[in-house]
């Protein structure tokens, strides 16, 4: 799921992913710093607005993307993976793990 104070705007065609507070678990240095999402990017961002497994953000850059579905995982863990370090996704843990 996405982590408080990051925010998504679109902009002059691009999508950019931006801090909007120091509150965020690991602030990024300097607060003007953005984030520009690719396409792809901009999808999973969508995605991890309520709490998506990484099977189904694969299953849906595989529809519409047209990717294999090893690209499709590899893609959706690498973005998430990213997010996470920045502290702009937050991961969710499965039904019954402790």
């Amino acid at each position: 799921m996405r982590a408080p104070g990051f925010v998504a705007r679109r902009v002059a065609g691009e999508t950019l992913l931006v801090q909007t507070s120091a509150r965020s678990l690991q602030p990024i240095q300097r607060s003007t710093d953005l984030l520009v999402l690719n396409g792809t990017g901009e999808q999973i961002w969508n995605m991890v607005a309520s709490p998506v497994t990484i099977e189904g953000m694969a299953q849906y850059l595989i529809q519409d993307f047209d990717v294999d579905p090893a690209t499709a995982r590899a893609d959706a863990e690498s973005f998430v993976a990213s997010m996470v370090d920045l502290g702009a996704i937050l991961p969710v843990k499965q039904v019954g793990e402790s």
